[in-house]
């Protein structure tokens, strides 16, 4: 039949001999305890992302990732998690990434319908023309090989 409990020496050893198989409702009964949905501290992060949204827009300003991710006693672990949050409530929340991946968030309009002086951060920045393209006849020779230096750079 396969090996004695005394002689398995590996856990697959031992879950092969039918005795120390766990019956389903071990397993049901080893299974962590979860609430449905977010963690009830979420409102408490959701409140204060949403004030400190409102506080810098009254401003004109934003608020930057990177601050919101410092501070995960006040906003939580997953700041973005709450913003998304936020945008399903209806609240208008413009975006942009800035340096090293995070985002700048800032407040356009909230759930409540009143607007804040924060549109200037979502203007295009002005289009910077291409650099006008060098004949290949013009350009100068890199390798001093006529056959390289003519092509596409």
């Amino acid at each position: 039949m396969g090996p004695t409990k005394a002689e398995a020496s590996t856990y697959r050893d031992a879950i092969q001999i039918t005795n120390l198989r766990p019956t389903l409702d071990e397993v049901a009964q080893a299974k962590p305890l979860r609430g449905i949905g977010a963690p009830s501290n979420t409102r408490s992060h959701y409140a204060n992302i949403s004030k400190s949204l409102r506080e810098r827009g009254e401003q004109g300003s934003g608020v930057h990732g990177s601050y919101l991710y410092e501070h995960p006693e006040l906003y939580g672990r997953s700041p973005r998690n709450r913003i998304h949050e936020l945008r399903q409530d209806g609240w208008i929340i413009g975006s942009k990434r800035v340096a090293g991946g995070l985002a700048f968030y800032w407040l356009i309009r909230d759930n409540t319908g009143r607007s804040y002086p924060t549109s200037h951060h979502g203007e295009a920045r002005p289009a910077q023309s291409p650099k006008p393209e060098t004949a290949w006849k013009d350009r100068k020779p890199i390798t001093g090989l006529e056959l390289f230096d003519a092509a596409v750079r």
